[in-house]
């Protein structure tokens, strides 16, 4: 059966759509608050690190470059081999150095010198051969001589028949060789006499 006009219900009226806004104001709102947070978070960080950076400038004014690589056991050991091997280079190729320390320097005046017969043959008239030793000592009475160096001492003989004779003898480390000198004199009362004509330092 046909509804009769008078039954046929009017059309309804269409909804108006829902409101939406509040969820978009709700999104917006939640983004912002989480850029705010992360940027208060960054710049939190930016200024610890500042202060940080800072005290630690102030708490050291003098500041120096970093220190330099402390060489290794094995550089360590290799430089002394090298210094070692350089030293036997040298000490094997390199003469000896010549001393240099000196002893006290000789003067004629240091050295006394004196005659002594061992041996005597007079022939009346015709004189005497005589046999003498040259015997030396320090002036100064320290007996012997005190020097490590060599000293050529020449001296004179006086009183024999042919005129002076020269001679000479070295002093050597404090010690020296007696020379014997051979004369003739006029007689046996004939004094012969001996005196230092010259100290002179051999080795120069």
């Amino acid at each position: 059966m046909q509804p009769t006009p008078e039954q046929t219900p009017p059309p309804s009226e269409p909804r108006p759509p829902a409101d939406t806004s509040w969820v978009e104001t709700t999104k917006t709102t939640g983004g912002s608050r989480k850029l705010l947070v992360a940027l208060a978070v960054i710049g939190a960080l930016v200024l610890a690190g500042a202060a940080v950076a800072i005290t630690l400038y102030a708490t050291q004014p003098d500041r120096k470059p970093a220190a330099a690589k402390s060489p290794s056991a094995w550089d360590i050991e290799q430089a002394q081999r090298r210094a070692a091997e350089k030293a036997n280079i040298d000490s094997e190729t390199l003469p000896d150095p010549a001393p240099t320390t000196e002893g006290p320097e000789l003067k004629a005046a240091d050295v006394k010198l004196s005659l002594k017969t061992i041996d005597k043959q007079c022939f009346g008239s015709a004189g005497c051969n005589v046999s003498v030793q040259v015997q030396a000592k320090h002036a100064g009475g320290l007996g012997t001589f005190v020097t490590p160096d060599t000293w050529l001492v020449t001296y004179e003989i006086r009183g024999g028949s042919d005129g002076p004779t020269i001679g000479s003898f070295e002093i050597s480390d404090g010690s020296y060789d007696m020379n014997t000198e051979d004369l003739s004199t006029a007689s046996s009362g004939t004094k012969l006499t001996v005196k230092v004509v010259d100290v002179e330092k051999q080795g120069l």
